[in-house]
């Protein structure tokens, strides 16, 4: 189930980093093109590594935007893959048109060694402005852009997410 990034900066304040990392192990998505009720944009967190990494500025979702922690929910494929698509049978449910019904999957190749594998969607899946080829397994790290159709994503580890939070949620003005 998605939280807002307002209720996750509540409990990294109230749990402390170190805590916060022990509750919530597993990376994080975190939508970036939800302004969560914050009309303008502002700065994107990573936007010197987007810079270059030659992807576009992508603002941040603002206060009210979903994170998705990356659990294994569902019975859909094997342990070491957790399923990313618009349906309910997936892991992370991505309830938008554009997201294929099983439409990628990370494939979990170790301790922060995730790999992420698009499931032949209809529209497409992104790595830092890259597409995946489907069924290719393509490395992913903190920091990451990973669009689904043209939902982004902001793939983070826990510490990564603790430290963004303040610049993700702030609002515009």
């Amino acid at each position: 189930m998605p939280e807002t990034l307002e209720d996750l900066l509540r409990k990294a304040d109230r749990l402390g980093k170190e805590a916060f990392c022990a509750r919530y192990p597993h990376p994080f998505m975190v939508r970036l093109d939800e302004r969560g009720g914050v009309d303008e944009p502002s700065p994107w967190a990573f936007s010197t590594m987007a810079s270059k990494l030659d992807v576009p500025r992508v603002p941040p979702a603002g206060p009210m935007a979903k994170a998705f922690e990356l659990l294994k929910s569902s019975g859909k494929g094997g342990r070491d893959m957790i399923s990313l698509g618009r349906t309910n049978n997936n892991d992370v449910v991505i309830p938008e048109m554009s997201v294929s019904k099983f439409h990628a999957f990370f494939k979990v190749a170790g301790d922060r060694n995730w790999q992420l594998v698009d499931a032949g969607s209809s529209n497409g899946t992104r790595v830092n402005g890259q597409k995946l080829a489907a069924k290719a397994p393509t490395p992913v790290q903190s920091g990451d852009t990973v669009v689904l159709g043209d939902v982004a994503f902001l793939f983070l580890w826990p510490e990564q997410l603790v430290e963004q939070l303040p610049s993700l949620c702030r609002p515009v003005g």
